[in-house]
């Protein structure tokens, strides 16, 4: 996955390795999936930014699988 930040035009991009790539101004940054600085000359960027690219990823169809058909999600009493 690779996002362009609208504010700073900086682009975030996944790493196989789990790492967050972000380049801005020539300058690029490895980061923890959590926002912590891993190496590179950039050492701040937009810590949700790096957590919506690097975070946890969903599936297609929801959390709870299945298509419009699927049965409806447990409900809690």
């Amino acid at each position: 996955m690779k996002l362009w930040h609208p504010l700073t035009g900086a682009f975030y991009a996944l790493q196989d390795d789990g790492l967050v790539r972000v380049e801005h101004d020539g300058r690029t940054g490895l980061f923890e999936p959590d926002g912590r600085w891993h190496a590179g000359a950039l050492h701040d960027s937009d810590p949700q930014m790096i957590q919506w690219v690097g975070g946890p990823q969903m599936g297609s169809r929801g959390p709870f699988g299945g298509g419009r058909n699927a049965a409806a999600p447990p409900r809690c009493s």
